[in-house]
């Protein structure tokens, strides 16, 4: 296990009292230790193989300088047993069963340089959303924490972190393949011009939600100074960001994007991977040239003129397009999208309003744009009433037979565009 000599920007002291004297002593069960020096030299380990149940104390303190951090929680632990121990079973053990820890598990991921300066090293993360790889390894982790493996864990309260024998894996003693999940999941890779990367993963898990969830949400950890990538959630910095599943009630999301480089020249943002993503548009929004770019297709190459940070240069926006409806058309620019008002904030963007008056229905043109046809769709997709709007600036549905609640209209205008928007008849 390599180390960093910052963590979350705070310069680490190590003292006499947290170092094993000479490289010889009792190593504690389920701690995490730091070994610096090459990694390719041989290290001697004796004593008993552990086997049953352990327990490592964990706490929300200051940490060995002293150092009165906004962000104290982390704690180093480690893997007691000689097989893999199932991520899985450990997260649900310590953190849903036990609100003992949250957000993540982090794994450095070291450059190789002995200690000298750990210039391109940084964290691999995992928790139930999935898994961020470091830039070193290349290899995604999948859940198995290999034998000897330490790892940091966010303390949630002063408690006792437990391993034990029914989390033990013999599948495979490798941290490092990506298990599949069912709800759409997209990795993003910002690249500079010497091909260093750091990676985020954004997801729509069914019981989601686009407030800071503890045990999905994790924070990004600032290890590496040449390059950093996050999403933004608030003031909030992520590496693995849950949000709420899209749908047509929900059909419209915007993530905040922020970089630090210390590069100037070549950047790119690319997809590592990406899954479940059928029913959804995806597109990256440069602020910058106003500019939009379907980021599941092709690569984003740009150019970075200043070393510095960049907070609000680019968004992720994603719209539900389940039925091959391009609600928004192709460019849905005015953004940003107000995520907690939806299809009505896009309904400006598109230049049409619809209103609900006594037994029908209003749509009226905005802007220029005529009105070729309307559709009428229940939330469960079916169509309940259609209209011709012979290309006119104003067109009404019948809503008379029809019961009270949320509908979904569809414009069609005469570039065949289609408009998606969201109306109560009460």
């Amino acid at each position: 296990i390599g180390f960093s000599d910052t963590c979350n920007g705070n310069p680490v002291t190590f003292q006499a009292q947290h170092v094993l004297p000479g490289s010889n002593g009792t190593m504690e069960t389920g701690r995490g230790y730091f070994i610096p020096g090459s990694p390719n030299a041989t290290r001697t380990f004796s004593g008993e193989i552990n086997n049953g149940s352990y327990t490592k104390a964990i706490s929300k303190q200051v940490n060995p300088g002293n150092v009165n951090w906004a962000n104290d929680d982390w704690n180093l632990v480690g893997n007691p047993y000689p097989s893999a121990i199932d991520a899985d079973l450990f997260w649900q053990e310590n953190a849903v069963n036990n609100s003992r820890v949250i957000s993540a598990i982090y794994m450095w991921d070291d450059d190789g340089s002995s200690g000298a300066s750990y210039a391109e090293s940084d964290y691999a993360s995992w928790n139930p959303m999935g898994a961020v790889m470091g830039p070193n390894s290349n290899i995604l982790p999948n859940g198995h924490i290999a034998s000897g493996q330490g790892f940091w864990v966010v303390a949630n309260a002063n408690s006792n972190i437990v391993f034990n024998n029914s989390m033990r894996s013999t599948s495979n003693n490798q941290f490092f393949s990506k298990p599949s999940k069912t709800f759409p999941r997209i990795w993003l890779n910002l690249a500079n011009k010497n091909n260093f990367y750091n990676q985020i993963l954004i997801a729509f898990p069914e019981n989601g939600s686009n407030d800071y969830e503890e045990l999905y949400d994790a924070p990004k950890l600032e290890a590496n100074a040449s390059l950093y990538f996050a999403s933004k959630l608030d003031e909030k910095e992520l590496m693995i960001h849950s949000r709420a599943p899209l749908s047509y009630m929900n059909r419209f999301d915007t993530v905040d994007l922020m970089f630090k480089t210390l590069e100037i020249g070549n950047h790119s943002i690319k997809v590592f991977d990406s899954e479940n993503l059928s029913a959804i548009k995806v597109q990256l929004f440069d602020a910058d040239f106003n500019r939009l770019h379907a980021i599941l297709d092709t690569d984003y190459n740009f150019q970075v003129q200043q070393a510095g940070t960049y907070n609000n240069r680019f968004k992720l926006v994603f719209e539900h397009d389940e039925m091959g409806e391009n609600a928004g058309g192709e460019n849905p620019i005015g953004l940003p999208v107000n995520p907690t008002t939806g299809i009505d904030e896009m309904n400006k963007l598109n230049g049409f309003k619809v209103n609900s008056i006594a037994d029908q229905i209003q749509i009226i043109s905005l802007r220029d744009s005529k009105i070729a046809r309307v559709q009428l769709y229940d939330l469960q997709g079916r169509i309940v009433n259609e209209s011709n709007g012979n290309n006119a600036k104003q067109a009404f549905i019948d809503a008379s037979n029809l019961s009270t609640g949320i509908y979904l209209v569809n414009v069609m205008d005469e570039t065949n565009s289609s408009h998606t928007y969201k109306v109560h008849i009460p």
